[in-house]
């Protein structure tokens, strides 16, 4: 049966690797003068939560990972790469259910999310965005979403400023994309954003577009470069840019230190908060596990142990941090050595994650009004590290049904149209 579901997934990610995008791609241009119709995001109740779930919109052929990783290599293969070992509980592993190993280049599949999305009450994707210096490496399913209008649901921009490396193939000093930055004079950056604001579904709340940074930190200048967005977001109409950004150290102090409007829970900080004993006993239980462990070094780490930790960690943190929930964890397929993975995720173990963080969320936002709780969801489709709240064989809608318990029909939020 093992290599029975072996070969099925090795099938899929080949038919889905061959697969040529039939749609032209093109990126934005002008920017359109219609207010977003997502411009208020009105709440049905002054407890409403906002809630934004991760979107990795990689999956797809493209010719630069074709060079890095091998012709035909999509996310899909590090999915491939953990099916394929023994580090793991299968319990930690999903498999793509209803929409299967999926192009995101089909308008189709990204229609299907935007429904699943609404259903299960997430307010928002927020969509990992690539730029340095005038390059977007991977362009094409942003491009084909912001020209067709799939999906059709919110979404705001999450800019991963990041090196990419070879560390999924143990290689973590090989870097294939360097990300380097404008000076803060130059305005490309933000003319492309500008142009993104303006597309109806991008979340701009009380008419303040949302942006979010993965590493502000690593941006040379960084308040004097915000400063020039905001003040370019006001040239163009706006009140101003409400700006999020990842907090990976205790020392980066408040997020207006930084320019920014609040800061974003991670798992880096959760983890150093669990200690090595914690994240090894496990796997001294036995034998089999020792040897497992020897050879590896992985982290099994137990659902319980994980929400403490999360918990603890955001006490530490300032005021406006927004709690980070995880759908699930295991990136053995991304990593060949030190991989981390929740040992006994299940969906009640994610609705407590789930109500945990809704209990401790902060309220924020750009204006008085607008102030409401927010939740950060890791994520709607980081299939290579076990995380996905799209359907799996595995739990089915499981975890977008719990999704949609504790936030309700689009997490509590009317949409104007």
């Amino acid at each position: 049966m093992l290599d029975f579901g072996r070969a099925v997934l090795r099938r899929a990610v080949t038919t889905i690797n061959g697969q040529e995008a039939r749609q032209q791609h093109r990126s934005p241009t002008t920017p359109r003068t219609e207010k977003s119709r997502y411009s208020r995001l009105v709440a049905t109740d002054r407890e409403a939560t906002f809630s934004f779930a991760y979107y990795l919109p990689q999956f797809h052929p493209t010719p630069l990972n074709d060079e890095w990783w091998g012709e035909g290599f999509t996310e899909w293969n590090s999915l491939l790469a953990m099916h394929r070992g023994v580090r793991t509980p299968r319990s930690s592993q999903l498999t793509p259910g209803e929409l299967g190993f999926y192009d995101l280049l089909s308008q189709d599949t990204r229609d299907k999310q935007a429904e699943l999305a609404k259903l299960a009450g997430v307010s928002a994707f927020g969509i990992y965005h690539y730029y340095s210096q005038g390059n977007r490496p991977m362009p094409l399913v942003v491009d084909s979403m912001l020209a067709d209008g799939s999906p059709d649901h919110p979404f705001f921009f999450c800019w991963a400023n990041h090196d990419w490396t070879l560390a999924w193939k143990g290689e973590p000093d090989s870097v294939t994309w360097k990300q380097q930055y404008d000076d803060p004079s130059d305005d490309r950056h933000i003319d492309y954003l500008l142009a993104a604001f303006a597309d109806p579904r991008y979340v701009a709340i009380d008419n303040h577009p949302v942006l979010m940074i993965y590493a502000p930190a690593a941006i040379p200048n960084v308040k004097q470069q915000l400063t020039r967005w905001r003040e370019r977001a006001r040239l163009a109409g706006y009140d101003g840019l409400f700006i999020i950004g990842n907090n990976s150290s205790y020392s980066l102090g408040a997020p207006q230190e930084l320019g920014l409007d609040a800061w974003i829970q991670t798992q880096g900080m959760v983890i150093k908060r669990l200690g090595f004993r914690r994240t090894i006993f496990h796997s001294m239980t036995s034998p089999m596990r020792a040897a497992r462990f020897l050879r590896f070094r992985d982290r099994a780490i137990r659902s319980s142990d994980y929400l403490a930790a999360s918990l603890s960690d955001h006490e530490h943190q300032p005021r406006d941090t927004v709690p980070l929930v995880l759908v699930g964890w295991n990136n053995t397929g991304r990593r060949k050595f030190q991989a981390w993975y929740l040992r006994d995720n299940t969906v009640q173990h994610y609705s407590q994650r789930l109500e945990a963080a809704k209990a401790i969320a902060p309220n924020i936002g750009p204006t008085e009004r607008s102030k409401r709780p927010w939740i950060a969801l890791n994520a709607w489709n980081e299939w290579g590290e076990g995380m996905a709240l799209e359907p799996s064989v595995e739990f089915s809608r499981s975890f977008l049904e719990a999704t949609r318990q504790s936030l309700g029909s689009e997490g509590g939020y009317q949409v104007p149209r």
